[in-house]
């Protein structure tokens, strides 16, 4: 598992969830993370992949990270996702200051 130290671009929640936002590696790129709860933290990079299409050719060490500063690790629900698409998800999310 990789651990995310590079600054998050933004926090926020929806449904008691809590996102994280970041700058992926690849310029004008984003991913976005949700911290695991009590309710599946349990879960597999398997059983996420597999819930989430998308995701099918993106590595484990990719899909379950840890994040700076985080006491739960963190599961991608999208990777790669350009600016337009990440704003579009950020305005559903409640900021987390």
């Amino acid at each position: 598992m990789r651990t995310i130290a590079y600054p998050n671009i933004y926090q926020g929640y929806n449904n008691g969830n809590i996102y994280i936002i970041t700058e992926s590696e690849t310029d004008g790129q984003f991913n976005v993370y949700q911290l695991f709860d009590e309710y599946n933290d349990y879960a597999t990079a398997s059983d996420i992949r597999a819930a989430q299409l998308s995701l099918k050719n993106v590595p484990d060490e990719e899909i379950i990270v840890a994040i700076q500063g985080k006491e739960r690790n963190a599961f991608l629900i999208m990777n790669q996702v350009d600016h337009h698409e990440m704003n579009s998800f950020k305005l559903t999310l409640d900021e987390i200051l």
